[in-house]
Parts: C-alpha cells; sequence; structure tokens
C-alpha cells in the first residue's frame, strides 16, 4: 500500500490554540495530507522536552470538531491510552464516526504515566491485558450486535451500541518495545511506535516481517511519529529543539537500541525519532522510513500472485521480467501501472500487462533510486544481476528468468531500429544490459 503521511496536532501544550489549529487542518487538507492525528491523557504532565504547560484537549473532541471546518480529511489516534471503560471507548469512536463521516485510525498505548492510573485506582492492573480486552470488546460492539463479557476486568451483559461506525476501524498498537511489536502482529492492522530511532525500528520492523510470516499472515502496517522540525539548516533546525530534553529522554527508553558507546550523547544520534534540517533533509529522512518499513514491497505483489493466481507460475516469471527489464532500462517508478495487479469478479488475481516503461534514470535531477528495493537494493548504480535473480528466487519464481530477459533485451537493442528522438538510448540501454549479464553493477550506465 502506499505511504500515508498525516501530522500530529497541537492540541496540548502552549501551542494548543483553537485559530491554529482550524487552520492548520485546512492548509493540511489542501495540501493533500491523509490524516490529523490526536494524543492522549487523562492526568496532562508534559515530557521535560515539551515544556511546562498542562494544557491538554480531550482528543474525541479535537477531532470531530476539527471534521466539521474540513471536507475529507482522515482523523486518527496515536494513541488511546485505556483508562476508559471499553464500552465508552467504543461509543466515543462509534458516535464520532457516524457524525463525521470519516475514516478513523484508532491507536492504542500503554501510556507512559503511572500517575494517570493511580488517580483512578489502576495502579495494579496489567495494562496491556487490559488494552487488549478493550479492543477485542470495542470490536464485538462495532458489528452491532448484543454483547456479552465475562472476565476478570468487565462484565457485562445484553450491551450493544448504534450507530455502528461508519468506516472499519483499523487498530494499531502503540510502543516501541518488542512486546508491543508481538502484540500488534497478534491481533492488530498496524504497529505505531511513536518516537523510535532507525536502528530500533529496523530490528522491529524485521521482526514484524518474521512473525506475520510465521503465522501465515500478510504484513501489518507500520508507522512512527517523529519530532520534526523543518528550517534552512539541520543546525537552524535542531537549535530551535530542546536537546538536552531528547537526549534525556532518549536514554530513558529501555527498549531502544544504543550507540557503541551506551548512552546517546548528540542530537545526530536520535536520527529517526527527530526528523530535523532542511525540507530535502526531512524527505530523505521520510525515505528511510519508507524502505525500512515500506508496504510496497515486490515480494508482497509476488505473494498475492501465488496466492490467487490461476497461473501462479506464469505471473511469477512475467513479474520477474517485468522487474528485470525495470531495472536494466532504468524504470525507477517500479509500480502502478508497470506491476498492476488484476482482481476479475471471480476472486482471482493476474499481473496487469506492463503499459510502458519509462528510462527515468536519465531524466536530470533523479536520485536514482528504485522505488521498491531489489533484494533489499534501492539505488539503481548498485544493481546487479545477482539482486535480481536473489529477489525472484525468493519468490519461489525461476531465477534463470532474469538473465534470458536480459539476454533478449541486448538482441533487441541490436537488433531494433529506434525512433530518431530514441537513438541516445540505445548506447545506455546497450551498455546497461552488457554490465548486468556480465555481473558487473548498473553503476553510471544512465548517468555517463
Amino acid at each position: 500500500m502506499a505511504t500515508r503521511f498525516g501530522l500530529l496536532l497541537p492540541h496540548f501544550g502552549e501551542e494548543a490554540d483553537q485559530d491554529l489549529l482550524i487552520e492548520g487542518v485546512q492548509l493540511a487538507e489542501k495540501l493533500g495530507f491523509d490524516s490529523i492525528w490526536v494524543r492522549d491523557h487523562l492526568v496532562f504532565h508534559p515530557h521535560g522536552m515539551e515544556g511546562t504547560d498542562r494544557t491538554f484537549i480531550e482528543p474525541f473532541i479535537t477531532l470531530t470538531f476539527l471534521a466539521g471546518v474540513t471536507e475529507r480529511i482522515g482523523l486518527g489516534a496515536a494513541t488511546i491510552i485505556p483508562f476508559r471503560h471499553p464500552i465508552n471507548m467504543a461509543y466515543s469512536v462509534a458516535s464520532m464516526s457516524w457524525m463525521t463521516r470519516r475514516r478513523f485510525d484508532l491507536g492504542v498505548g500503554a501510556g507512559n504515566f503511572q500517575h494517570e492510573f493511580d488517580v483512578i485506582n489502576q495502579s495494579d492492573i496489567d495494562r496491556p491485558k487490559m488494552m487488549k480486552e478493550q479492543v477485542l470488546i470495542a470490536r464485538e460492539l462495532w458489528t452491532g450486535k448484543s454483547v456479552e463479557w465475562h472476565s476478570d476486568l468487565y462484565n457485562f451483559d445484553d450491551v450493544d451500541i448504534k450507530p455502528q461506525p461508519v468506516h472499519p476501524v483499523p487498530v494499531w498498537w502503540g510502543g516501541a518495545t518488542p512486546a508491543s511489536a508481538r502484540l500488534a502482529v497478534d491481533f492488530c492492522e498496524g504497529w505505531l511506535p511513536g518516537r523510535i530511532t532507525f536502528p530500533t525500528y529496523e530490528v522491529r520492523v524485521n521482526k514484524i516481517r518474521e512473525m506475520t510470516a510465521e503465522q501465515g499472515k500478510p504484513m501489518i502496517w507500520t508507522g512512527a511519529v517523529p519530532v520534526t522540525s523543518i528550517d534552512k539548516s539541520y543546525e537552524a533546525a535542531t537549535a530551535r529543539m530542546n536537546v538536552p530534553g531528547l537526549i534525556k529522554n532518549a536514554n530513558a527508553q529501555k527498549f531502544w537500541l544504543k550507540p557503541e558507546g551506551g548512552a546517546f550523547t548528540k542530537i545526530e544520534e536520535l536520527d529517526g525519532s527527530i526528523l530535523a534540517g532542511s525540507p530535502d533533509d526531512i524527505v530523505a529522512g521520510v525515505q528511510k522510513y519508507q524502505e525500512i518499513g515500506g508496504h510496497a514491497r515486490l515480494a508482497r505483489v509476488a505473494e498475492v500472485l501465488s496466492r490467487h493466481s490461476l497461473d501462479a507460475p506464469g505471473d511469477l516469471d512475467r513479474l520477474a521480467t517485468q522487474v528485470t527489464l525495470a531495472v536494466a532500462i532504468g524504470n525507477l517508478d517500479l509500480h502502478a501501472k508497470n506491476l498492476a495487479l488484476l482482481h476479475p469478479p471471480d476472486g482471482t488475481t493476474a499481473l496487469a500487462p506492463a503499459y510502458d516503461m519509462v528510462p527515468l534514470a536519465q531524466v536530470p535531477g533523479v536520485d536514482g533510486r528504485l522505488a521498491m528495493a531489489v533484494d533489499g537494493e534501492y539505488a539503481l548504480a548498485a544493481m546487479t544481476l545477482a539482486h535480481l535473480e536473489r529477489e525472484v528466487g525468493a519468490w519461489g519464481g525461476d531465477p534463470a528468468v532474469v538473465r534470458t530477459t536480459l539476454e533478449r533485451l541486448r538482441d533487441l537493442v541490436d537488433d531494433e531500429a529506434p525512433a530518431p528522438t530514441a537513438t541516445a538510448l540505445r548506447p545506455t540501454l546497450a551498455q546497461s544490459t552488457a554490465r548486468l549479464l556480465a555481473g558487473s553493477p548498473v553503476g553510471d550506465a544512465f548517468t555517463s
């Protein structure tokens, strides 16, 4: 699936302002952001890096109000903590959905502050267990049927909620710990760790891929909520941040991977948990998140074809052919119309014919990176025959298709008379194909 971009709203702290929120969400919608998100607290004591203002506006009220001043932007919570009774939580979500008609993503989290649960006499409750039970109850209530529930935490009969949510409510498990990743795989649609460094994020995402494969499940969604500061340079952007507070908070994260010295000592080591710098710096950080946790992976396309195609071996060969051609001719935009899936009414799936393949690598100013990794590699210049063969083999496809495709392309380049406007492309394709067949990297074939 495509990457979605949301904004965490300043409905808390010294920046909380009704007019600012309205102006901000309307601009976000105009700019094409997917969704607006809120946090949750019962008793708000800011993190040390967030200042001292204890202003906090209730999340469901905030989202419902802001839906009223926008037209279509989605809504999300990152994350709702379990101090509400599950009937109340399910009721709030359903009511907000019915009133706004918007999509809503529900993130759930255990909460970082014990005092929020001390004040309601829930000090000793296993909060992850309570979170899971609350979600299971809410899902039952959102079906519209009468629900009864009997457990150590909740005990009720004959409860139903009407109306139900207008759209399905995907649930994201919040938290950066190994346990949070496991629980996300066990019963959620997504994992949302909040702030997290790139090395820790990569370890968790790889484990999530491993667990979903073991359970025979599709890969769940993964996200993050980095602190973001945009300015003319990295130095200017970080100068406006509470760097000592961020470093102190990072060292308090027991489950983050630490630097070689055993502790965070400089802001650069928090890369991922913060994105800072120029717009180009932010884009580079987002791309890194996409590369680590992206869902648009060739293996997922192959997985769908393997499960649902009436001609899985043939479709996997065609997929291998299209990927090989894309690399050989520099078609960086390795998705959309080039790797589309057809879903006919009989419930099967097939690989659609490629609409066209454009040598985007020759366009001035492009970054030379493929939209989807091949054998874990995004850089076209680094691509080799071995990368392609390993990628295809990992799907259960026939790696021999790669060499056959390259040989056919080589012969076509030698024999075909190009259109006058395409003359300059011929030596480039000849060079890239020859390098791949020789086992060498593509290198500068498209830029020299």
